[in-house]
């Protein structure tokens, strides 16, 4: 029996210098087959069980050992030693620290547990720092104190994986949007269960306009941690991406979705002017065709974000086909050029231009409406 506990543990050494935790804890397993009651098989095996992260088991192991061995101070010293790491690996950093305390009382020299002790001071400083630096919006340092933070411990990924989804936020921020997608991808492959970093993620293939992305996100996210506020987020999710599928009423004008009636109105006058049948008329056919409909998009766009009751509803996410029914919040009909000739008329009002059927001049040329395309008695020219 002795010389088959002496072969396992040759196994157990070899796998773990070669890396195998995995098949050295098989190994380790069958020399407790033979020897169960043995406090140094058992503090090996919590050893392999926190290399291999499954630091539940190891605090288990080790509350058993606490309260059953009565070995003297050295033996027990190791003892809270890796009681004192299955606990820092769940992130009770506090009661890990007390845990270390006590193992370097019992005995003083142990270098693992100086190390941890440490270690874990470091952990929790740096996220302190990281957090305040966010707290107070200074994200560009933030970030730099999160990177710094995850040099600290490369193996404690529940810290690690906090840290990559708050310096996610920081990018998010700084609109360095793919770093921030990174981040969170990088958050769940140390916890694929971490609510807060789907819920990261989700956010930022929204920014990127990863809509698809975001709603499969959403409902993983849901799967795994039902509840009525992730149902929302997921609704959410899905009414951007129905949103996304229409016409983008502010990409259209180049405004924001917070944009003013005034700046509205500027990205109107200038993308109207640009997009104006007229100014194309000698290019090719596919060119006109392609520049009458960016300015039936134009006057759209203008006709929905100028009228309250169409914008809030546009945002709202309502289908275009029944906000164009007519009606108090249709278009009733109204095309591109009724639209154009009512901002450009009617002394000067919305864009600043003087009366309809006076001529204006842009850039020190001008073009006299009217023909076909044209604005009758309007004059303008194309800069």
């Amino acid at each position: 029996m002795l010389k088959d506990i002496e072969d396992q543990l040759s196994s157990v050494e070899k796998r773990l210098s070669g890396g195998d935790a995995r098949t050295a804890l098989y190994h380790l397993d069958r020399c407790l087959q033979s020897a169960p009651h043995s406090t140094r098989l058992r503090l090996r095996r919590a050893e392999l069980l926190i290399e291999l992260g499954r630091h539940d088991e190891a605090a288990m192991l080790t509350t058993d050992l606490v309260r059953l061995d009565s070995s003297g101070p050295e033996v027990a010293s190791e003892l809270l030693l890796l009681r004192g790491l299955s606990l820092y690996y769940q992130e009770m950093h506090e009661k890990a620290q007390q845990h270390f305390a006590q193992a370097l009382k019992m005995n003083p020299d142990c270098e693992k547990a100086k190390a941890a002790f440490k270690r874990s001071k470091r952990l929790a400083a740096a996220k302190d720092e990281a957090n305040s630096l966010i707290k107070d919006k200074n994200y560009e340092a933030a970030c730099t104190a999160y990177t710094n933070a995850l040099l600290i411990d490369p193996k404690h990924d529940a810290y690690n994986a906090k840290v990559h989804c708050n310096r996610a936020l920081s990018l998010l921020h700084l609109d360095r949007l793919q770093e921030a997608l990174e981040d969170c991808q990088a958050a769940l492959n140390l916890q694929p269960d971490y609510a807060n970093a789907m819920k990261r993620l989700a956010q930022v293939q929204q920014r990127l306009e990863q809509f698809e992305e975001a709603v499969k996100t959403c409902e993983e996210l849901q799967r795994r941690h039902p509840s009525r506020e992730n149902r929302a987020f997921l609704q959410e999710a899905q009414l951007a991406l129905k949103k996304s599928k229409r016409k983008c009423y502010y990409k259209i004008l180049g405004v924001g979705q917070t944009a003013s009636d005034d700046e509205i109105k500027r990205a109107y006058k200038k993308k109207a002017l640009l997009h104006h049948p007229d100014r194309h008329s000698s290019a090719t056919e596919e060119q006109k065709r392609a520049e009458e409909t960016a300015f039936k998009d134009v006057g759209e766009a203008y006709s929905v974000l100028t009228d309250p009751q169409k914008r809030r509803r546009y945002d709202a996410g309502e289908d275009l086909e029944d906000m164009q029914q007519g009606g108090a919040g249709g278009f009733n009909g109204m095309d591109p050029n009724q639209i154009f000739a009512q901002f450009f008329g009617g002394g000067g009002g919305g864009g600043g231009f003087p009366s309809f059927h006076q001529q204006q001049h842009f850039h020190g040329g001008h073009h006299r409406g009217g023909g076909a395309g044209g604005m009758p008695g309007f004059s303008f020219s194309f800069g």
